[in-house]
Protein backbone atom coordinates (compact mmCIF):
# COMPACT_ATOMS: atom_id res chain seq x y z
CA UNK A 1 0.00 0.00 0.00
CA UNK A 2 2.79 2.41 0.85
CA UNK A 3 4.56 1.65 -2.38
CA UNK A 4 1.34 2.08 -4.32
CA UNK A 5 0.63 5.44 -2.75
CA UNK A 6 4.12 6.60 -3.41
CA UNK A 7 3.82 5.57 -7.03
CA UNK A 8 0.52 7.33 -7.36
CA UNK A 9 1.91 10.54 -5.90
CA UNK A 10 4.85 10.45 -8.28
CA UNK A 11 2.58 10.09 -11.30
CA UNK A 12 0.38 12.96 -10.22
CA UNK A 13 3.44 15.14 -9.86
CA UNK A 14 4.60 14.34 -13.39
CA UNK A 15 1.16 15.07 -14.88
CA UNK A 16 0.99 18.42 -13.10
CA UNK A 17 4.47 19.30 -14.45
CA UNK A 18 3.44 18.43 -18.00
CA UNK A 19 0.28 20.55 -17.68
CA UNK A 20 2.41 23.45 -16.52
CA UNK A 21 4.71 23.09 -19.51
CA UNK A 22 1.73 23.10 -21.88
CA UNK A 23 0.40 26.26 -20.27
CA UNK A 24 3.77 27.92 -20.62
CA UNK A 25 3.96 27.05 -24.32
CA UNK A 26 0.44 28.41 -24.89
CA UNK A 27 1.30 31.62 -23.14
CA UNK A 28 4.48 31.99 -25.16
CA UNK A 29 2.57 31.41 -28.39
CA UNK A 30 -0.07 33.98 -27.47
CA UNK A 31 2.64 36.47 -26.66
CA UNK A 32 4.35 35.89 -29.99
CA UNK A 33 1.08 36.28 -31.83
CA UNK A 34 0.57 39.60 -30.11
CA UNK A 35 4.03 40.77 -31.19
CA UNK A 36 4.05 39.43 -34.80
CA UNK A 37 0.42 39.46 -35.83
CA UNK A 38 1.00 39.76 -39.69
CA UNK A 39 -2.03 37.90 -40.94
CA UNK A 40 -4.65 40.62 -40.39
CA UNK A 41 -2.33 43.33 -41.71
CA UNK A 42 -1.50 41.27 -44.82
CA UNK A 43 -5.17 40.68 -45.51
CA UNK A 44 -5.92 44.38 -45.21
CA UNK A 45 -3.08 45.40 -47.56
CA UNK A 46 -4.12 42.79 -50.08
CA UNK A 47 -7.72 43.99 -49.94
CA UNK A 48 -6.68 47.64 -50.47
CA UNK A 49 -4.46 46.73 -53.41
CA UNK A 50 -7.22 44.71 -55.04
CA UNK A 51 -9.62 47.60 -54.62
CA UNK A 52 -7.13 50.02 -56.22
CA UNK A 53 -6.53 47.70 -59.17
CA UNK A 54 -10.27 47.31 -59.65
CA UNK A 55 -10.67 51.10 -59.58
CA UNK A 56 -13.07 50.89 -56.62
CA UNK A 57 -13.30 52.82 -53.33
CA UNK A 58 -10.23 52.92 -51.11
CA UNK A 59 -9.59 54.37 -47.67
CA UNK A 60 -13.10 55.73 -47.41
CA UNK A 61 -12.55 58.26 -50.27
CA UNK A 62 -15.29 57.71 -52.87
CA UNK A 63 -13.48 58.31 -56.23
CA UNK A 64 -14.68 57.32 -59.66
CA UNK A 65 -12.77 54.96 -61.94
CA UNK A 66 -9.73 56.61 -63.49
CA UNK A 67 -10.08 59.83 -61.40
CA UNK A 68 -7.37 61.05 -59.08
CA UNK A 69 -8.19 63.33 -56.19
CA UNK A 70 -5.51 66.03 -56.03
CA UNK A 71 -6.80 67.12 -52.58
CA UNK A 72 -6.01 63.73 -51.10
CA UNK A 73 -2.69 63.63 -49.26
CA UNK A 74 -2.12 60.09 -50.47
CA UNK A 75 -2.77 61.04 -54.14
CA UNK A 76 -0.53 64.09 -53.90
CA UNK A 77 2.34 61.78 -53.04
CA UNK A 78 1.50 59.30 -55.81
CA UNK A 79 0.63 61.67 -58.71
CA UNK A 80 2.97 61.41 -61.71
CA UNK A 81 2.84 62.91 -65.19
CA UNK A 82 1.39 59.75 -66.68
CA UNK A 83 -1.37 59.49 -64.07
CA UNK A 84 -2.19 63.19 -64.51
CA UNK A 85 -2.44 62.84 -68.30
CA UNK A 86 -4.52 59.70 -67.91
CA UNK A 87 -6.89 61.50 -65.53
CA UNK A 88 -7.36 64.37 -68.02
CA UNK A 89 -7.97 61.98 -70.90
CA UNK A 90 -10.48 60.04 -68.83
CA UNK A 91 -12.38 63.23 -67.99
CA UNK A 92 -12.27 64.27 -71.66
CA UNK A 93 -13.90 61.00 -72.63
CA UNK A 94 -16.59 61.47 -69.98
CA UNK A 95 -17.25 64.97 -71.30
CA UNK A 96 -17.70 63.71 -74.85
CA UNK A 97 -20.03 60.94 -73.71
CA UNK A 98 -22.07 63.50 -71.77
CA UNK A 99 -22.42 65.69 -74.89
CA UNK A 100 -23.72 62.91 -77.14
CA UNK A 101 -27.26 62.94 -75.69
CA UNK A 102 -27.36 66.71 -76.25
CA UNK A 103 -26.07 66.73 -79.83
CA UNK A 104 -27.70 63.60 -81.22
CA UNK A 105 -31.33 64.79 -80.96
CA UNK A 106 -30.45 68.10 -82.67
CA UNK A 107 -28.74 66.32 -85.54
CA UNK A 108 -31.67 63.93 -85.98
CA UNK A 109 -34.17 66.79 -85.95
CA UNK A 110 -32.15 68.70 -88.59
CA UNK A 111 -31.90 65.60 -90.79
CA UNK A 112 -35.63 65.01 -90.53
CA UNK A 113 -36.41 68.65 -91.32
CA UNK A 114 -37.93 69.58 -87.97
CA UNK A 115 -35.09 71.98 -87.19
CA UNK A 116 -33.44 74.58 -89.44
CA UNK A 117 -29.80 74.34 -90.31
CA UNK A 118 -27.57 77.08 -88.87
CA UNK A 119 -27.35 79.99 -91.28
CA UNK A 120 -23.92 81.11 -90.16
CA UNK A 121 -21.14 79.15 -88.49
CA UNK A 122 -18.52 81.38 -86.79
CA UNK A 123 -15.92 78.65 -87.12
CA UNK A 124 -16.25 78.71 -90.90
CA UNK A 125 -15.70 82.47 -90.84
CA UNK A 126 -12.45 81.92 -88.97
CA UNK A 127 -11.40 79.38 -91.60
CA UNK A 128 -12.11 81.84 -94.40
CA UNK A 129 -10.18 84.63 -92.69
CA UNK A 130 -7.19 82.42 -91.87
CA UNK A 131 -7.12 79.73 -94.58
CA UNK A 132 -3.58 78.56 -93.84
CA UNK A 133 -3.30 78.77 -90.06
CA UNK A 134 -6.77 77.33 -89.37
CA UNK A 135 -6.18 73.85 -90.90
CA UNK A 136 -2.81 73.58 -89.14
CA UNK A 137 -4.15 74.55 -85.72
CA UNK A 138 -7.28 72.45 -86.25
CA UNK A 139 -5.18 69.43 -87.21
CA UNK A 140 -3.05 69.76 -84.08
CA UNK A 141 -6.12 70.07 -81.84
CA UNK A 142 -7.76 67.10 -83.55
CA UNK A 143 -4.60 65.06 -83.06
CA UNK A 144 -4.48 65.88 -79.34
CA UNK A 145 -8.21 65.15 -78.89
CA UNK A 146 -8.05 61.77 -80.63
CA UNK A 147 -4.84 60.80 -78.83
CA UNK A 148 -6.43 61.66 -75.47
CA UNK A 149 -9.58 59.71 -76.36
CA UNK A 150 -7.59 56.61 -77.28
CA UNK A 151 -5.38 56.99 -74.22
CA UNK A 152 -8.40 56.96 -71.90
CA UNK A 153 -9.22 53.38 -72.97
CA UNK A 154 -5.80 52.15 -71.89
CA UNK A 155 -4.84 50.77 -68.47
CA UNK A 156 -4.47 53.20 -65.62
CA UNK A 157 -0.80 53.97 -64.83
CA UNK A 158 0.32 52.70 -61.43
CA UNK A 159 1.46 55.33 -58.88
CA UNK A 160 5.09 55.47 -57.85
CA UNK A 161 6.19 53.20 -55.08
CA UNK A 162 3.31 50.75 -55.38
CA UNK A 163 3.00 47.39 -57.07
CA UNK A 164 6.38 47.41 -58.75
CA UNK A 165 6.23 43.73 -59.48
CA UNK A 166 6.28 41.94 -62.79
CA UNK A 167 2.54 42.38 -63.20
CA UNK A 168 2.85 46.19 -62.94
CA UNK A 169 5.82 46.28 -65.31
CA UNK A 170 3.84 44.30 -67.86
CA UNK A 171 0.88 46.64 -67.56
CA UNK A 172 3.12 49.72 -67.96
CA UNK A 173 4.66 48.26 -71.09
CA UNK A 174 1.19 47.52 -72.43
CA UNK A 175 0.15 51.09 -71.61
CA UNK A 176 3.18 52.55 -73.40
CA UNK A 177 2.54 50.33 -76.41
CA UNK A 178 -1.10 51.36 -76.63
CA UNK A 179 -0.23 55.05 -76.25
CA UNK A 180 2.47 54.91 -78.92
CA UNK A 181 0.23 53.00 -81.31
CA UNK A 182 -2.66 55.40 -80.75
CA UNK A 183 -0.55 58.51 -81.37
CA UNK A 184 1.13 57.10 -84.49
CA UNK A 185 -2.21 55.91 -85.90
CA UNK A 186 -3.82 59.29 -85.24
CA UNK A 187 -0.91 61.11 -86.86
CA UNK A 188 -1.12 58.83 -89.90
CA UNK A 189 -4.86 59.38 -90.30
CA UNK A 190 -4.55 63.18 -90.05
CA UNK A 191 -1.63 63.28 -92.50
CA UNK A 192 -3.53 61.04 -94.92
CA UNK A 193 -6.58 63.29 -94.66
CA UNK A 194 -4.50 66.39 -95.45
CA UNK A 195 -2.86 64.59 -98.38
CA UNK A 196 -6.23 63.55 -99.81
CA UNK A 197 -7.52 67.12 -99.51
CA UNK A 198 -4.48 68.49 -101.35
CA UNK A 199 -4.71 65.85 -104.10
CA UNK A 200 -8.49 65.95 -104.61
CA UNK A 201 -8.73 69.76 -104.24
CA UNK A 202 -12.38 70.02 -103.15
CA UNK A 203 -14.29 73.23 -103.78
CA UNK A 204 -14.14 74.32 -100.15
CA UNK A 205 -10.35 73.93 -99.96
CA UNK A 206 -8.59 77.35 -99.70
CA UNK A 207 -6.30 78.23 -102.62
CA UNK A 208 -3.34 78.72 -100.26
CA UNK A 209 -3.56 75.04 -99.33
CA UNK A 210 -4.93 73.56 -102.57
CA UNK A 211 -2.99 75.39 -105.24
CA UNK A 212 -4.83 75.23 -108.56
CA UNK A 213 -2.57 76.05 -111.49
CA UNK A 214 -3.95 78.36 -114.13
CA UNK A 215 -4.52 76.79 -117.54
CA UNK A 216 -1.67 77.17 -120.02
CA UNK A 217 -2.54 79.92 -122.50
CA UNK A 218 -0.72 79.63 -125.83
CA UNK A 219 -0.18 82.83 -127.77
CA UNK A 220 0.35 81.22 -131.18
CA UNK A 221 -1.40 78.01 -132.31
CA UNK A 222 1.23 77.51 -135.03
CA UNK A 223 4.09 77.50 -132.55
CA UNK A 224 5.62 74.68 -130.56
CA UNK A 225 5.78 74.38 -126.81
CA UNK A 226 6.63 72.15 -123.89
CA UNK A 227 5.66 72.48 -120.25
CA UNK A 228 7.80 75.59 -119.75
CA UNK A 229 8.23 77.55 -122.99
CA UNK A 230 6.40 78.39 -126.19
CA UNK A 231 8.33 79.14 -129.40
CA UNK A 232 6.67 80.61 -132.50
CA UNK A 233 7.63 82.19 -135.79
CA UNK A 234 6.53 85.83 -136.07
CA UNK A 235 7.80 87.22 -139.36
CA UNK A 236 10.64 87.24 -141.87
CA UNK A 237 12.44 90.49 -142.58
CA UNK A 238 14.61 90.49 -145.71
CA UNK A 239 15.98 93.26 -147.89
CA UNK A 240 16.27 91.02 -150.99
CA UNK A 241 14.43 87.99 -152.37
CA UNK A 242 15.50 85.52 -155.05
CA UNK A 243 13.80 85.74 -158.49
CA UNK A 244 13.68 82.27 -160.02
CA UNK A 245 13.56 82.21 -163.83
CA UNK A 246 13.05 85.26 -166.04
CA UNK A 247 12.61 88.46 -163.95
CA UNK A 248 10.48 90.13 -166.61
CA UNK A 249 7.69 87.60 -166.08
CA UNK A 250 6.87 88.94 -162.60
CA UNK A 251 4.42 91.70 -161.75
CA UNK A 252 3.50 93.55 -158.59
CA UNK A 253 1.00 90.89 -157.53
CA UNK A 254 3.22 87.81 -157.85
CA UNK A 255 6.61 88.84 -156.51
CA UNK A 256 8.19 85.88 -154.65
CA UNK A 257 9.02 86.24 -150.95
CA UNK A 258 10.07 82.72 -150.12
CA UNK A 259 13.87 82.72 -150.44
CA UNK A 260 15.93 85.57 -149.05
CA UNK A 261 19.34 86.66 -150.32
CA UNK A 262 22.29 88.64 -149.00
CA UNK A 263 25.86 89.37 -150.01
CA UNK A 264 28.69 87.97 -147.98
CA UNK A 265 31.17 90.69 -149.02
CA UNK A 266 29.03 93.60 -147.86
CA UNK A 267 29.54 94.09 -144.14
CA UNK A 268 29.83 96.89 -141.66
CA UNK A 269 32.90 97.64 -139.58
CA UNK A 270 31.68 95.44 -136.70
CA UNK A 271 31.15 92.41 -139.00
CA UNK A 272 27.39 92.54 -139.40
CA UNK A 273 26.10 92.34 -143.00
CA UNK A 274 24.70 95.43 -144.63
CA UNK A 275 21.99 93.32 -146.26
CA UNK A 276 19.22 92.49 -143.84
CA UNK A 277 17.88 88.96 -143.44
CA UNK A 278 16.21 88.52 -140.06
CA UNK A 279 14.11 85.71 -138.62
CA UNK A 280 11.81 87.07 -135.90
CA UNK A 281 10.87 84.55 -133.21
CA UNK A 282 8.41 84.87 -130.34
CA UNK A 283 9.05 83.23 -126.97
CA UNK A 284 6.51 82.95 -124.17
CA UNK A 285 7.10 81.63 -120.66
CA UNK A 286 4.49 79.10 -119.54
CA UNK A 287 5.76 78.97 -115.95
CA UNK A 288 3.30 79.73 -113.17
CA UNK A 289 5.67 80.23 -110.28
CA UNK A 290 8.28 82.79 -109.31
CA UNK A 291 11.08 81.18 -111.30
CA UNK A 292 12.54 82.37 -114.61
CA UNK A 293 13.51 80.91 -117.98
CA UNK A 294 16.99 81.65 -119.29
CA UNK A 295 17.39 81.54 -123.09
CA UNK A 296 20.95 80.28 -123.29
CA UNK A 297 21.29 79.63 -127.02
CA UNK A 298 19.59 80.15 -130.36
CA UNK A 299 20.66 77.40 -132.75
CA UNK A 300 20.49 77.18 -136.55
CA UNK A 301 20.18 73.60 -137.84
CA UNK A 302 21.06 73.02 -141.52
CA UNK A 303 18.51 70.86 -143.34
CA UNK A 304 19.75 71.25 -146.93
CA UNK A 305 22.69 72.81 -148.82
CA UNK A 306 22.50 73.74 -152.54
CA UNK A 307 24.67 75.64 -154.98
CA UNK A 308 24.03 79.31 -155.64
CA UNK A 309 22.09 79.95 -158.91
CA UNK A 310 24.16 81.40 -161.73
CA UNK A 311 23.36 84.22 -162.21
CA UNK A 312 21.52 85.15 -159.01
CA UNK A 313 18.59 87.45 -159.78
CA UNK A 314 17.09 89.24 -156.79
CA UNK A 315 14.55 91.95 -156.32
CA UNK A 316 15.07 94.65 -153.72
CA UNK A 317 12.37 95.12 -151.12
CA UNK A 318 13.05 98.80 -150.58
CA UNK A 319 13.87 99.72 -146.99
CA UNK A 320 12.60 96.97 -144.69
CA UNK A 321 12.05 97.47 -140.96
CA UNK A 322 15.18 96.73 -139.00
CA UNK A 323 14.28 94.82 -135.84
CA UNK A 324 16.59 95.42 -132.90
CA UNK A 325 14.85 93.65 -130.03
CA UNK A 326 17.15 90.98 -128.52
CA UNK A 327 19.38 90.76 -131.62
CA UNK A 328 21.34 87.58 -132.39
CA UNK A 329 23.95 87.08 -135.14
CA UNK A 330 24.20 83.63 -136.76
CA UNK A 331 27.28 83.20 -138.98
CA UNK A 332 27.35 80.35 -141.49
CA UNK A 333 30.76 78.68 -141.78
CA UNK A 334 30.10 75.97 -144.34
CA UNK A 335 28.17 73.58 -142.06
CA UNK A 336 26.77 70.49 -143.77
CA UNK A 337 23.34 68.90 -143.57
CA UNK A 338 22.45 67.96 -139.99
CA UNK A 339 25.04 70.25 -138.46
CA UNK A 340 24.16 73.35 -136.48
CA UNK A 341 25.73 76.63 -135.45
CA UNK A 342 24.91 79.00 -132.62
CA UNK A 343 23.73 82.57 -132.91
CA UNK A 344 25.56 84.96 -130.62
CA UNK A 345 23.75 87.52 -128.48
CA UNK A 346 24.95 90.88 -129.88
CA UNK A 347 24.36 93.44 -127.09
CA UNK A 348 26.48 91.75 -124.38
CA UNK A 349 28.67 88.70 -125.08
CA UNK A 350 27.69 85.64 -123.04
CA UNK A 351 24.55 87.39 -121.77
CA UNK A 352 21.13 85.75 -121.94
CA UNK A 353 17.50 86.71 -122.31
CA UNK A 354 15.42 86.09 -119.16
CA UNK A 355 11.68 85.44 -119.09
CA UNK A 356 9.68 85.81 -115.90
CA UNK A 357 6.37 84.10 -115.14
CA UNK A 358 4.06 84.42 -118.17
CA UNK A 359 6.33 86.91 -119.93
CA UNK A 360 6.56 87.11 -123.73
CA UNK A 361 9.43 88.51 -125.77
CA UNK A 362 10.90 88.63 -129.28
CA UNK A 363 14.21 87.23 -130.54
CA UNK A 364 15.73 88.73 -133.71
CA UNK A 365 18.10 86.37 -135.53
CA UNK A 366 20.25 88.04 -138.21
CA UNK A 367 21.80 85.60 -140.71
CA UNK A 368 25.30 86.06 -142.12
CA UNK A 369 28.12 84.07 -143.76
CA UNK A 370 31.87 84.00 -143.29
CA UNK A 371 32.75 84.25 -147.01
CA UNK A 372 30.89 81.01 -147.80
CA UNK A 373 28.48 81.12 -150.75
CA UNK A 374 25.65 78.62 -150.66
CA UNK A 375 21.91 78.25 -150.64
CA UNK A 376 20.86 76.68 -147.34
CA UNK A 377 17.55 75.54 -145.88
CA UNK A 378 17.41 75.55 -142.10
CA UNK A 379 15.20 75.58 -139.02
CA UNK A 380 15.76 77.25 -135.68
CA UNK A 381 15.64 76.14 -132.08
CA UNK A 382 16.36 77.49 -128.63
CA UNK A 383 18.18 76.01 -125.66
CA UNK A 384 16.98 77.21 -122.25
CA UNK A 385 17.26 76.41 -118.56
CA UNK A 386 15.15 77.08 -115.48
CA UNK A 387 16.30 78.94 -112.39
CA UNK A 388 14.27 76.46 -110.29
CA UNK A 389 16.53 73.53 -111.22
CA UNK A 390 18.94 72.74 -108.35
CA UNK A 391 21.37 71.41 -110.95
CA UNK A 392 20.74 73.46 -114.12
CA UNK A 393 19.58 71.28 -116.99
CA UNK A 394 19.30 72.40 -120.59
CA UNK A 395 16.03 72.00 -122.44
CA UNK A 396 15.79 72.19 -126.24
CA UNK A 397 12.78 73.40 -128.19
CA UNK A 398 12.90 73.36 -132.00
CA UNK A 399 10.58 74.98 -134.52
CA UNK A 400 10.52 72.09 -136.98
CA UNK A 401 7.28 73.11 -138.69
CA UNK A 402 8.82 76.23 -140.27
CA UNK A 403 11.68 75.99 -142.79
CA UNK A 404 13.72 79.00 -143.93
CA UNK A 405 15.86 79.36 -147.05
CA UNK A 406 18.53 81.96 -147.68
CA UNK A 407 21.15 82.36 -150.44
CA UNK A 408 24.62 83.68 -149.57
CA UNK A 409 26.19 85.21 -152.67
CA UNK A 410 28.94 87.62 -153.63
CA UNK A 411 28.62 90.87 -155.44
CA UNK A 412 29.88 89.39 -158.71
CA UNK A 413 26.95 87.04 -159.03
CA UNK A 414 24.45 89.57 -157.69
CA UNK A 415 21.92 90.91 -160.23
CA UNK A 416 19.44 93.24 -158.60
CA UNK A 417 16.02 94.34 -159.87
CA UNK A 418 13.80 97.05 -158.52
CA UNK A 419 10.08 97.63 -158.82
CA UNK A 420 9.29 100.68 -160.95
CA UNK A 421 5.85 101.66 -162.32
CA UNK A 422 4.56 98.20 -161.47
CA UNK A 423 7.28 96.29 -163.32
CA UNK A 424 10.77 95.07 -162.43
CA UNK A 425 13.69 96.86 -163.98
CA UNK A 426 17.37 96.05 -163.66
CA UNK A 427 19.27 98.19 -161.22
CA UNK A 428 22.67 99.38 -162.44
Amino acid sequence: MGEQGASTGGNNGREEGQAGDIQNVAATTASNQGKFNVTPSFDKDEQNRNQQEAGGHTDGNHKQDGAIDPNSSQDKEQITVSTWIYSLSFRWRKYLIAQIPLLLPSVILMLLGFKDLPKSVPLFRVFSQHPVASPIIGGVLLFVALAALLMSFGPKPEPKGKNNGSKTAGRNKSYLWITTTAMSTTSFLISSAFLMVVLVRPLWCPPQLCFTPNPIILTDPKGVHDDNLELAFKTLNSMSYVLPGNPTHYSLNDLPQDVGALRVDKKTSNGTPTDVYQVILGVHSLLQDRYEIIIEQVNIVVDRVDAVPQPLNVWLNGSPVNYTNNPYLAIYNGQKVGESFTAAYIPVPYAHVHLTTGESDVLTVQMSSQQFTASITFHVGVVYSLTSDPTPQRHTLRLLSKKFEVVFSNTKNWHAYQLQDGVLVARP
